[in-house]
């Protein structure tokens, strides 16, 4: 879909790709940790299982090549925090998507509940009594979708946007490259 949308006008788009380690290993989050992985498959045996992924999703992660002299500027380093940045944003999406899932399936349930309901109205007293035992449930799945709202919002909007208008600035304000990186690094 972004190839159709966004590929033929942006040259640098090819040079981004998603990448998606092996289920069950370590989640690598630079060149220098996938490396790491593929020689010492072994060692990930005894690792506590937090430190493994979850699923495909929590592996995902975003790779882009850079070429000289942007090697200069786009260090492993810090390639490696936007691939953390983006990442988190990922999971952020993911779990606001399945919220959503969830509200679905219920919105489902209760046309189905509110239509028997309708056709029967002298037994309708378990429907009322399965609304009012996942009433709460729901109240609770509406407040976790509004924190992920909320935090997706002030991440991209207060955090990484602001962010960007420093970067914007120190580079216009800087005197010598070596003074840039060394900002871009932070």
């Amino acid at each position: 879909a972004a190839l159709k949308t966004i590929g033929d006008e942006d040259k640098y788009f090819t040079r981004v790709s998603l990448r998606m380690p092996l289920f069950g290993m370590k989640s690598s989050t630079s060149q220098k940790d996938l490396q790491k992985s593929n020689t010492s498959d072994l060692s990930l045996q005894g690792k506590a299982s937090s430190e493994l992924a979850l699923d495909g999703w929590h592996s995902i992660a975003l790779e882009y090549s850079v070429d000289w002299p942007l090697q200069l500027f786009f260090t492993p380093d810090v390639l490696s925090k936007y691939r953390k940045v983006f990442q988190y944003l990922i999971r952020l999406k993911r779990t606001q998507m399945e919220l959503e899932k969830s509200w679905t399936a219920v919105m489902h349930q209760d046309h189905v509940d509110f239509s028997d309901y309708c056709k029967d109205r002298k037994n309708s007293s378990a429907t009322q009594l399965r609304r009012l035992r996942t009433k709460p449930f729901w109240r609770v799945r509406e407040h976790m979708a509004f924190l992920i709202r909320n935090l997706q919002f002030y991440i991209q909007v207060d955090v990484i946007e602001s962010q960007w208008n420093v970067l914007q600035t120190h580079v216009q304000d800087s005197h010598d490259f070596t003074e840039l990186v060394t900002f871009h690094q932070e």
